[in-house]
């Protein structure tokens, strides 16, 4: 489940480098939570990066600002759509819920 914490886990399967990674981390102060498939929240932060990092580059303003206007929120959810699109070529799709992702997005910027 996606959360402000920094979310690690083993990219090759049974390495057992996550309890080294997550000791290191917690040790530092750092939030950190582990995940059975990184990939999947690799590709949950990717699909926030696709649908607003560029219009936030282009136009100055943060994830609310941008929903705020209909263009722009018809824009990001495409960019997103996108994105989901390749996530479904790699079968990394299945647990990446687009709608939850702007809603986070949309509170993580109003709390700013």
């Amino acid at each position: 489940m996606p959360s402000d914490k920094f979310a690690i886990g083993d990219v090759v399967a049974g390495s057992n480098v996550t309890p080294v990674a997550l000791d290191f981390l917690q040790r530092g102060g750092f939030p950190v939570s582990t995940t059975s498939d990184i990939r999947l929240e690799k590709w949950r932060k990717l699909l926030i990066n696709i649908a607003f990092n560029p219009l936030d580059a282009l136009s100055h303003l943060d994830f609310g600002e941008v929903l705020d206007i209909q263009d722009g929120d018809q824009l990001a959810r495409s960019l997103a759509k996108e994105a989901l699109y390749v996530a479904n070529s790699f079968r990394l799709s299945e647990g990446i819920d687009m709608e939850a992702a702007f809603e986070r997005a949309t509170t993580s910027a109003t709390t700013k």
